[in-house]
């Protein structure tokens, strides 16, 4: 928890690339704010530094009622905090997802229309945002829009180097085309990420929720047509997919080249949303019957035989409308089992092959996302592991602990400490009686040389569920830290449990020939024979010189 003079931090409230966010409290004033401060891993960063005192002086220049606002700088040698009014919202993405859906245009005109005048107004000041998305609009609850983290803006005046043409920037889904290709921005880069984030409000999703990765996305916007909004939504105003259309452009000579010119279309498609109202009928005058039974009754012959024919193919297309769904439900359970299968046996790619064509099917399944996440781990392949955990997190409403575990997993085997214990903490927020979540927060710690708060760490997961692992690892935390009689007693404990754990027989008999206890050499034989030829080696090199009594 970060320190700050007349400021009472009360918790953190969110984590990002470059930093975290608490909420406190002025001691004097009582009043509340945000406080985002650097990482901890990224102050001696000077690049880093210089990030976070532009993204200082960029917000203090903007002074709008939809851009939240910088109170104060503080830069100090263990730290950089930029002190901001808080603002008790919902990010727009939360917001779709766990209180709208798609949002309809009688509401989503006048929103957007403020998100609109904010980015107009950072233009105004030359800046150019380069990250416009859901995640960083905030719903306030009186309903009012807040633009937030303009960590990556720049400053066609005042790059300073620290952005150049060749390195993307930006979140993937919400990307120009010339972001992708790392070309050099302007405004209508942020005009195209405007139109992805309406398209996301009208329809109540992303337009890439399908897309297995971040490259393939990457493709799709160099690539393909941008999405039309109707393919998920129908209910959305042909107006609104023209504007979606326009602001989304590929050349960008061919998108609005305003904000300004971007409202004024979207104001002027004000129209009511269609959702639930039926459509209107055209009515037409009501024509006398035939006077002639005979002529009556053969029309009534040729209805009758037309109704039987549309009811013969209708039934026809139930039939296999619903053949067509077995068949895809029968492919997913086939191609599921298959993966498991496969990840059982540790052929992990096979796995991955296998739950993509589930994907393929369903799209909607976090848990198979979060399944392909797992192998890349165990793989070893900890970056795309951390991007699959992260798009299974993104698609739940309910936080998943498991999700966020396997995240902190791969961020740990990166080095990625401040990111892991954040994960960690998450999964212990949601079950914190989990004591496997307990052990890999230990083990993280330990990685990190924090022997004590491993073992305190380790300590707690055994009060929770006794396993040989967090005997082992807290006898590890124990040997690092000089207790070799505590650390002899878990390695004790793991054997217990696990009658033939090499490491904890090879660890054992070092740590009873350091303290000259009796067993060193049996234990280190054991670990020999159960294969370790390291535990055999050292039995070897005691054993001749007669120091086993």
């Amino acid at each position: 928890m970060i320190k700050l003079a007349n400021y009472k931090i009360k918790r953190k409230i969110a984590s990002g690339g470059m930093g975290d966010v608490y909420l406190a409290e002025h001691t004097v004033l009582e009043t509340i704010v945000a406080i985002k401060s650097l990482h901890s891993n990224l102050v001696n960063d000077e690049s880093f530094r210089k990030r976070f005192r532009t993204e200082a002086k960029i917000q203090s220049k903007l002074l709008h009622p939809n851009i939240v606002k910088l109170i104060d700088f503080q830069e100090h040698k263990d730290g950089l905090y930029l002190i901001m009014e808080y603002i008790d919202g919902k990010q727009l993405n939360d917001y779709i997802k766990q209180d709208t859906g798609p949002i309809i245009e009688e509401k989503l005109i006048p929103l957007f229309s403020k998100v609109l005048s904010a980015i107009d107004y950072a233009h105004g000041k030359g800046l150019v945002h380069r990250d416009i998305k859901p995640a960083n609009i905030l719903i306030t609850a009186e309903g009012d829009v807040k633009l937030i983290d303009f960590g990556i803006a720049k400053n066609d005046d005042e790059d300073h180097g620290l952005t150049k043409t060749g390195v993307q920037v930006g979140t993937v889904s919400y990307m120009s085309p010339e972001q992708v290709n790392a070309e050099k921005l302007d405004k209508l880069t942020d005009i195209y990420s405007l139109g992805v984030t309406l398209f996301q409000m009208a329809v109540g999703q992303s337009p890439y929720v399908a897309a297995t990765n971040a490259f393939k996305i990457q493709l799709k916007i160099v690539n393909e047509p941008f999405p039309n909004p109707k393919d998920i939504y129908p209910a959305v105003s042909d107006k609104l997919v023209a504007i979606i259309e326009k602001a989304t452009e590929k050349d960008k000579k061919d998108r609005y080249q305003s904000c300004e010119e971007f409202k004024k279309d979207l104001n002027a498609s004000s129209v009511k949303s269609k959702v639930n109202k039926p459509p209107k009928v055209k009515k037409e005058a009501v024509k006398s019957a035939p006077a002639d039974n005979k002529e009556s009754s053969a029309s009534s012959k040729v209805l009758t035989r037309l109704l039987l024919i549309g009811g013969v193919i209708f039934l026809g297309y139930l039939f296999i409308n619903n053949n067509s769904k077995q068949k895809k439900a029968d492919d997913y359970d086939s191609y599921y089992n298959s993966a498991k299968k496969y990840q059982a046996d540790e052929l992990y790619q096979s796995a991955i092959n296998d739950y993509n064509k589930c994907i393929n099917i369903y799209s909607d399944r976090d848990s198979i996302i979060a399944f392909k996440a797992q192998c890349y781990y165990e793989k070893g392949a900890y970056k795309v592991a951390i991007e699959n955990f992260t798009k299974a997190i993104d698609m739940v409403y309910k936080m998943n602990a498991d999700y966020f575990a396997g995240r902190g997993k791969s961020y740990s085997e990166l080095r990625k400490h401040s990111d892991a214990q954040s994960d960690f903490d998450k999964a212990l927020q949601i079950k914190p009686a989990n004591a496997e979540y307990h052990l890999l927060k230990g083990n993280d710690l330990f990685i990190q040389g924090m022997y004590n708060s491993a073992k305190k760490t380790y300590t707690k997961s055994l009060s929770l569920k006794r396993s040989d692992e967090a005997y082992y690892k807290r006898g590890n935390a124990n040997y690092k830290l000089g207790k070799l009689a505590d650390a002899i007693n878990d390695y004790t404990n793991a054997i217990k449990l696990k009658k033939d754990y090499t490491q904890a027989y090879r660890n054992r008999g070092i740590a009873r020939y350091e303290s000259c206890k009796a067993g060193a050499c049996e234990d280190l034989k054991k670990a020999g024979n159960l294969g370790d030829n390291k535990a055999y080696n050292e039995y070897r090199r005691i054993s001749n010189k007669n120091e086993c009594d």
